[in-house]
């Protein structure tokens, strides 16, 4: 496992949690930002796993079979994939808006997005099953 692999496994800090916590959000925007961090930090590591800048549907896929392998159950592994893609596509949405790449946004973007959307209803990824 690579140097900057092994740095991710630590992206969401204690510290980077009490920075979060101290926002002035509501405790489900709180909840939302760090949902999204953490996708973040899969993504990242995904693509520094296999050195590319695209991150696809089969990236996400393995990834998830790889996360429901633990578990032997195929309906979570579909469940997080298709989690994961909803995650995938807002952030590439919102990234294309303020001219950023995907895997370049960062606490404050993430903010700013949450802020952006309040008021609006969260993706229910059941309704796109």
């Amino acid at each position: 496992m690579s140097e900057q692999i092994k740095k991710l496994s630590n992206f969401i800090t204690e510290e980077l949690l009490h920075e979060i916590d101290s926002l002035n959000l509501s405790p489900i925007e709180k909840h939302h930002v760090r949902l999204l961090l953490h996708c973040l930090q899969v993504f990242t590591a995904i693509n520094l796993q296999k050195n590319n800048s695209s991150l696809t549907d089969e990236d996400l896929w393995s990834w998830s079979e790889k996360q429901s392998s633990k578990f032997e159950d195929k309906a979570f592994s579909e469940l997080l994939y298709k989690q994961m893609c909803s995650a995938r596509n807002k952030l590439e949405e919102f990234s294309k808006t303020i001219n950023k790449d995907l895997l370049d946004l960062n606490l404050d973007d993430i903010v700013f997005l949450t802020q952006e959307h309040k008021g609006h209803e969260i993706d229910d990824p059941k309704e796109k099953m």
